[in-house]
This record gives structure tokens, C-alpha cells and sequence, in this order.
């Protein structure tokens, strides 16, 4: 419960800020602030050579502005970064978490039923096409 609370909090739409009080000093008047934006969070999901398996790459950017006391900017910087690595495809479901909408990819979700459509679709129309060409070959 809490790792999604800490979660929610961090991969939220919007801006945070953090005031950081010197030692020996106090108030508000006294703090710097970091303030971060999510500016993106996404993943995303495409299938390899490997069967069953997928390619996942998460990618986040977050922007950070350091203010002074002053209400200044000290020093500002966007980071954006993205990882990649290989999952299950039948793990895909226990990895994402309905409630984390951040979690939740985009991608290729074929269902098990389905997966002999497209082979099938192109086997068929291949037959109708040689049927085809030897039917009109003979007249």
C-alpha cells in the first residue's frame, strides 16, 4: 500500500515541490526549493524473434528547477531516459497494475485465440490466388 502511494506520488501529472530549510535557519522565508514536473511517463511494447516474449521500454521525463530563497532560479534541468529489457508474454498481465495507469503499456496484446488468425487469413488468400491463376491459365 505503500510502494503505491509512493508511486502514485512520483509518477503523477503535474509539479511537486520540495523545501530544503538550511541548518540553523528556519521558516519558510529561509528555504530553497526543488520543484520537479513528470513531464512524461510512458511504456511501450513491440514483439521479438524470440516467441512469447516482448521487448519492453519504459521512458520517463521529468523536469527539475532549483530555486533560491530569493524565489530565483538557481539551476534547472529536464532528464529524460528510457530502459530497455525483455519480458514474458504471458507475465504481461501480472506486471501491469489497472490502479497505476503509468504502468499500463502500449503494444501488441494478441489473445492465445486469435494468434492463428493472421496465418491463416494469408495461407487462404495465397490458395485463392494459385487456384486462381491456374483456372484462368486453362481456358
Amino acid at each position: 500500500m505503500v510502494d503505491q502511494r509512493l508511486s502514485e506520488w512520483a509518477l503523477a501529472a503535474g509539479s511537486k515541490t520540495v523545501r530544503i530549510v538550511e541548518p540553523g535557519k528556519s521558516g519558510d522565508a529561509n528555504a530553497i526549493q526543488l520543484r520537479y514536473s513528470v513531464l512524461a511517463v510512458g511504456i511501450d511494447y513491440t514483439p521479438i524473434s524470440r516467441p512469447d516474449s516482448l521487448r519492453r521500454t519504459v521512458s520517463m521525463t521529468i523536469q527539475f528547477t532549483l530555486l533560491n530563497p530569493d524565489q530565483e532560479i538557481a539551476w534547472a534541468k529536464t532528464i529524460s531516459d528510457s530502459l530497455l529489457d525483455s519480458i514474458d508474454a504471458d507475465a504481461l498481465k501480472q506486471l501491469e497494475e489497472s490502479d497505476l495507469p503509468a504502468t499500463v503499456g502500449i503494444g501488441p496484446k494478441k489473445t492465445q485465440k486469435w494468434k492463428w488468425l493472421e496465418p491463416a487469413l494469408v495461407t487462404a488468400v495465397s490458395a485463392m490466388v494459385v487456384y486462381l491463376f491456374y483456372s484462368y491459365r486453362s481456358n
